[in-house]
């Protein structure tokens, strides 16, 4: 039989389980927006013979939205995935050309 701790942890743990995959759910939602987005915006570049990659824009967007971040611990992570966001798009876009 288990006890008592054991089961309390194991509710706790699955509760906070629970939290992250609607977290995840609500993320891979956002992140079907944001491709599909990707997609407008490489149709757009192509019509214009515009490049894939901007750097002014892509350093603005991690300034920009590094601001949104309230825990200061979490900048730097945010920072790595939004850079992660950036490199899928990017390669998406080339992939499209």
């Amino acid at each position: 039989m288990k006890d008592k701790n054991t089961e309390i942890k194991n509710e706790e743990l699955d509760n906070l389980r629970k939290q992250l995959d609607e977290i995840d759910k609500s993320i891979a939602t956002l992140f079907e927006q944001r491709m599909i987005v990707i997609g407008k915006v490489t149709a757009i570049k192509q019509k214009y013979s515009l490049p894939t990659y901007d750097p002014t824009r892509e350093q603005k967007m991690f300034e920009k939205n590094s601001k949104y971040i309230q825990h200061p611990e979490y900048v730097e992570p945010y920072k790595e995935l939004l850079a992660k966001c950036l490199e899928i798009s990017k390669n998406f876009q080339a992939s499209k050309r």
